[in-house]
């Protein structure tokens, strides 16, 4: 506990009496706080306001969030509340249904353009507002957490989720734990898979926190490559899962089926997507109809069935937004961008890229394999290989790709080529192959290995055969280990000759050492 008064404490983090008379009143409008209701409670003009306003955000206690105000941490707000006198209290409380009667009430979300998520967030807020609203506000914060997720809000959603936790409230904690472990992820922390590991050794297994950090842990080895893995931990949690709050219900159904999807394994996908539709009925979950409807999109684009998965992507994309969360709504714009790709629409297929790096600007969506799929390959098309080949080779999640997508490994091996980047090539056919070897059971991974493979080789076989005889020669002695003196002597050249012609063999392949070139030569054992 801290021995001196909470109340002094924001007061003691400000340079100035206009900063703490402007901090009090702000306190009373609410957590969230409109810059021109402010102004009009203490009767200044908003640019009058501004240096406080800037004194506030330096010392950590305000902070921006789209048009408003909001309070850093609401203990803060609290220690102000409570170092008001009650007559001031009471009297700026008056002043303030004053202004909002001239307004519209402090509870009500604006009329236009509100998803059904913004507006139960601000709802959340309002009520944590208002007096009286101490005993119930660790519920209102575990609400707030699960909200601001499902908006890919992830930083503020963890920081909900933690002050729940830290009152240790049983009836919270399960849910609260979840929810923490979920915002870590989708923010990018390496931490979350630990936590996620924790959370499934110690938490009863059909716990709302044990499936919540199935689906992260499960989406974790996914990403690392360990699909196997991935998918028996997922099959096993929609097995023991349902017992669960429902959303993490619904979300680790959704993650199996895109998976089974990306795998091709479409029969076991859609029974499944065929039980989630019935159930999602039962259990009147409504909000979630934009999530299943994109996740059925990418299902029947892995299908082949260009037109529905199109239709289901845009009817998606609408119900998400209407109601607020974006988290796949990336996936639903890069569905379509798809399917106007390979109809040769590559403008509109752009914008809808363009469309993707937009909702993601403004907020933390689960990633999309469908979307770097046609960026790189509306590269291409735009700009050339040497640009695609640049993006493959900076893509931190190119195993991803070569596991979602079967012609990715082939058409980047061949993008690489064109480009003249050997390396590239090579890497792409070994990181395919290695997923291939890690994962047997998936015979498509192994046909795109293959076809990888033959694409490299074909392109060395052809490179070989345009060589001169005495190149060919050169490069196979260099392949015994011969140093330049000994290769001079066998092809009856002068070592510089040697040198020179290894030097156009370099350039010919756009490599730097001997040891590169024994790579390239036939039946060698670095071959």
């Amino acid at each position: 506990m801290v021995d001196r008064d909470v109340g002094e404490l924001p007061r003691g983090r400000l340079p100035s009496e206009r900063s703490w008379q402007l901090l009090r009143a702000a306190a009373v409008v609410g957590y969230r706080v409109d810059l021109s209701e402010l102004a009009s409670l203490m009767r200044r003009g908003v640019v009058e306001l501004l240096p406080a306003v800037d004194e506030l955000l330096d010392a950590g206690l305000l902070t921006w969030s789209g048009d408003c105000l909001t309070f850093v941490a609401e203990p803060d707000r609290a220690a102000v509340l409570d170092a008001l006198p009650p007559p001031v209290l009471a009297a700026l409380r008056t002043d303030l249904d004053r202004v909002r009667g001239a307004t519209r009430p402090a509870a009500d979300p604006p009329d236009t353009a509100v998803d059904e998520l913004s507006r139960a967030v601000h709802l959340v807020r309002a009520a944590l507002a208002r007096p009286g609203a101490a005993r119930l506000a660790d519920d209102l914060h575990a609400l707030l957490a699960n909200l601001l997720l499902l908006k890919g809000q992830s930083a503020t959603a963890r920081a909900a989720a933690e002050r729940v936790l830290a009152t240790q409230d049983d009836r919270l904690a399960d849910e609260a734990a979840g929810t923490r472990v979920a915002a870590m992820a989708l923010s990018g922390d390496p931490e979350a898979a630990v936590c996620a590991e924790e959370l499934l050794a110690t938490a009863p297994p059909t716990s709302t926190s044990a499936v919540a950090a199935a689906f992260v842990l499960s989406n974790a080895l996914w990403d690392s490559g360990r699909l196997t893995e991935s998918l028996r931990l997922a099959r096993h949690r929609v097995d023991t899962g349902a017992g669960a709050a429902p959303h993490w219900w619904l979300w680790q159904r959704l993650g199996l089926i895109n998976k089974l999807g990306l795998l091709r394994r479409l029969d076991e996908a859609t029974e499944l997507m065929r039980a989630t539709v019935t159930e999602l009925a039962a259990r009147r979950l409504t909000s979630y109809e934009g999530n299943r409807l994109i996740t059925q999109a990418q299902l029947l684009l892995a299908g082949g069935e260009l037109a529905s998965a199109a239709d289901h992507a845009r009817a998606g994309v609408t119900a998400a937004r209407l109601t607020g969360s974006p988290l796949l709504v990336p996936h639903g714009l890069a569905v379509q961008a798809e399917v106007a790709l390979r109809s040769d629409d590559l403008e509109t297929a752009v914008g809808l890229l363009a469309e993707c790096e937009a909702v993601r600007a403004g907020a933390n969506c689960l990633p999309s394999t469908t979307h770097t799929w046609v960026a790189v390959r509306c590269a291409a098309r735009r700009h050339g290989p040497r640009r695609a080949a640049a993006m493959a080779a900076d893509l931190a999640g190119r195993a991803l790709l070569l596991a979602g997508e079967p012609e990715a490994a082939p058409w980047l091996v061949t993008t690489a080529l064109a480009a003249e980047d050997t390396e590239l090539a090579r890497q792409v056919v070994r990181d395919a192959e290695r997923l291939a070897d890690d994962n047997p059971a998936f015979p498509t991974l192994a046909t795109a290995a293959a076809r990888a493979r033959e694409c490299l080789d074909c392109d060395a076989e052809h490179r070989w055969t345009s060589f001169s005889d005495v190149e060919q020669a050169i490069a196979r002695l260099v392949a015994q280990g011969m140093t330049n003196r000994q290769i001079a002597t066998r092809v009856k050249l002068s070592p510089h000759t040697v040198n020179y012609h290894l030097r156009v063999l370099f350039r010919k392949l756009g490599i730097s050492s001997r040891a590169e070139l024994v790579r390239h030569v036939p039946n060698s054992t670095a071959a």
